[in-house]
C-alpha cells in the first residue's frame, strides 16, 4: 500500500519509493465510536482466568478467557509465551481428571493446536472449559455479549456451557 517502483531508463537497477497513507475525509460517526468503545471495555474484561497449582511450580501457566479470545500464557524460568487464540478460531474444549489435577485440552481450527494445560485444579478446568464451550456456541449463533455486564456475561456463559448429566439415559441399539 503506498509503495511503487520506478525505473529508470537504460538502467537494470529498481529502487523502491514509499509514500504515507492518504488520510481519509470520512468522519468517524457518534454510533461508531460508542460501538468500538463498547467492544474495547469489553475486550479488556477478564470472564476468567486461573494458574497451574503444581507441588513446586514457581512458574506457573495461565489461562484467561475474554469475551473476543482466549490466551494461553506458558511460563518457565527465564520466558513466558503467551498464546491468544481468537473465538473464531475455537472449536470447544475438554478436560481429563487425574488423582489430583486436571488438564484443559483447547481445541482449534486453522490455527495450532495448543499444548493442554496441565495441574489445573478440577474446579477451574471445569468453569474454563464451561466458559469456552459457552463463548464458542454464542460466536456460532451470533450472539451480542457486549449488552450485558461482566457479572451479567459471567452467569449467562456458565449456565450455557454447562456439560448436564443424565443419569437415566441410556442407549438404544
Amino acid at each position: 500500500m503506498g509503495a511503487r517502483k520506478q525505473h529508470s531508463a537504460g538502467k537494470s537497477q529498481s529502487s523502491v519509493v514509499y509514500s504515507a497513507p492518504k488520510k481519509s475525509s470520512k468522519k468517524v460517526s457518534k454510533i461508531e465510536k460508542e460501538r468500538l468503545d463498547l467492544l474495547i471495555s469489553h475486550s479488556n474484561s477478564i470472564i476468567f482466568e486461573c494458574k497451574s497449582k503444581g507441588l513446586i511450580d514457581f512458574h506457573p501457566d495461565m489461562i484467561t478467557i475474554c469475551s473476543n479470545r482466549v490466551t494461553i500464557t506458558y511460563r518457565s524460568l527465564l520466558s513466558s509465551f503467551e498464546y491468544p487464540i481468537p473465538l473464531e478460531n475455537l472449536v470447544g474444549a475438554r478436560i481429563t481428571n487425574g488423582l489430583f489435577y486436571s488438564s484443559l485440552y483447547i481445541n482449534t481450527f486453522g490455527y495450532d493446536t495448543p499444548k493442554p494445560l496441565t495441574k489445573l485444579k478440577r474446579r477451574d478446568a471445569r468453569l474454563a472449559r464451561r466458559y469456552i464451550l459457552a463463548l464458542v456456541e454464542c460466536k456460532k449463533n451470533g450472539v451480542d455479549l457486549t449488552k450485558y455486564s461482566l457479572k451479567q456475561m459471567r452467569e449467562k456463559l456458565k449456565d450455557l456451557g454447562e456439560v448436564h448429566h443424565d443419569s437415566k439415559m441410556r442407549m438404544d441399539l
